[in-house]
């Protein structure tokens, strides 16, 4: 399919590119700012591909307050905001700056675990769009996405935006996100697919740039719009191209809304604020207040939250240093005083006697 040609200035093409003339569907309120966080496995190819160029990708996590850890783990939850933080880095780094583009056209939709194999296994592209929108939150939370303008219509629009307007720069993730839904359809259903427009929050960077992320995407692309955007051709987006496995689909489903951020906010807090905790101790202050903003949420609202659930942030601090220095010092590899500053303790002594007041005996291991 040959992408269309679309003018760069003057008249807007779409009534969606004036915000005030919208017409895609408005964006329910959420009740309360979303959690701001993207799993783990987001990261890898980022962090591959850095110490592929040989930049030091230790530098790169502890500047951005990402743990080692959290990125061993695919179903880990990093803090949006350092997630964005660490990718624009990452190009600085490399002086990429289509880093994420370049990277997004590269990915396979396995890269991003059960959202990425429901896409593959999808009848047409538009059904592909649609079950990515509705799983995006067991990705990453505070992100809305949608497809609109299905049925008869010629064209479809499939919108992309963080809904946090705090969490700063955005181009790399934006650029990689669009270019790999370009990459999945691509690899999924048509090598010659290409959108009719691409459009993005962000201003364009060089003439340069804007010239090979075009050559990426395949298409014209808008800078400074309202959202990030594929404008799609809508009858491509209804063509079957084969009989979906309804019962591999169901399983794929029913996982996915296991992962959910957006589903039972409330039972799901207490792991919010551990994945936090991971994040956070040893690197700076945890207290009522970081918590809280990282959460999008007030302190006295997650005080409140956190003691309909029983518990509290200090209960939940305790019981996290009580687990993690029980496995670590199983493992017996880590000093009393490595373990007690990754902990968020001032020295050994002050972990020392934490852990008596846990346990009723000192630690049992302490070969310093």
């Amino acid at each position: 399919m040959t992408a269309a040609a679309a003018p760069r200035h003057g008249e807007p093409r779409h009534a969606f590119d004036n915000p005030r003339q919208a017409s895609l569907p408005a964006e329910p309120a959420p009740a309360g700012r979303p959690f701001a966080a993207i799993r783990a496995s987001v990261l890898r190819p980022v962090l591959d591909h850095v110490a592929a160029c040989g930049g030091d990708v230790e530098a790169l996590l502890a500047r951005n307050g990402v743990a080692r850890e959290e990125t061993d783990d695919a179903y880990a939850l990093v803090p949006m905001k350092r997630y964005l933080a660490l990718f624009e880095d990452a190009a600085r780094m490399l002086d990429e700056p289509l880093l994420g583009a370049r990277l997004g056209a590269q990915a396979q939709p396995a890269d991003i675990g059960p959202v990425g194999l429901l896409f593959a296994c999808a009848a047409t592209i538009g059904e592909a769009f649609e079950g990515m929108a509705r799983s995006m939150n067991a990705l990453q939370g505070g992100t809305a996405a949608l497809l609109a303008g299905g049925g008869d219509a010629d064209e479809s629009v499939w919108t992309y935006r963080l809904t946090d307007p705090a969490l700063g720069v955005r181009r790399q993730d934006a650029e990689f996100t669009l270019s790999a839904n370009c990459r999945f359809v691509r690899a999924c259903f048509s090598p010659r697919w290409a959108p009719l427009e691409v459009h993005f929050e962000h201003a364009a960077g060089s003439p340069e740039d804007a010239a090979a992320l075009e050559r990426i995407v395949r298409a014209p692309v808008r800078f400074l719009q309202g959202a990030n955007r594929l404008v799609m051709d809508g009858g491509e987006l209804r063509r079957p191209f084969r009989a979906q496995d309804g019962g591999f689909v169901e399983v794929l489903r029913r996982h996915i809304a296991e992962l959910r951020m957006d589903e039972a906010p409330g039972a799901r807090l207490q792991d919010r604020i551990r994945a936090l905790l991971a994040a956070d101790l040893g690197r700076r202050p945890v207290t009522i207040a970081t918590v809280a903003r990282d959460l999008g949420l007030s302190p006295r609202t997650l005080q409140r939250r956190l003691g309909e659930e029983g518990t509290s942030l200090r209960d939940l601090l305790r019981d996290y240093r009580a687990e993690t220095a029980r496995t670590v010092l199983r493992s017996g590899t880590v000093t009393c005083t490595a373990l007690a500053a990754r902990l968020g303790y001032a020295d050994s002594t002050a972990f020392w006697r934490a852990h008596r007041n846990w346990t009723g005996h000192a630690p049992s291991r302490m070969a310093d």
